[in-house]
């Protein structure tokens, strides 16, 4: 048997967050901090391009979309709150 035989890689597992692209820096958190900047898809893909191919690449468009609008919606309750 070669080395190339007897090594096993582990598992890959989806729910790590901090699960970063291979040969990148991006991780689903960074990933989703951009998106926050944005209200669509679209917007982000043009307005940040290098955050949001990572995160169509790795499978993280879904949870990253969850973040779209929130730098605003946190402004707004700061506003309320004062």
């Amino acid at each position: 048997m070669s080395e190339k035989e007897n090594t096993t890689k582990a598992p890959a597992t989806t729910t790590n967050i901090n699960k970063k692209s291979k040969g990148s820096d991006w991780n689903v958190n960074r990933c989703k901090k951009f998106a926050k900047r944005f209200n669509s898809e679209s917007d982000w893909g043009s307005g940040h391009p290098s955050s949001f191919k990572a995160a169509s690449s790795n499978g993280w468009l879904k949870e990253c979309k969850n973040s779209f609008g929130e730098n605003e919606k946190n402004a707004g309750s700061a506003i309320n709150a004062a």
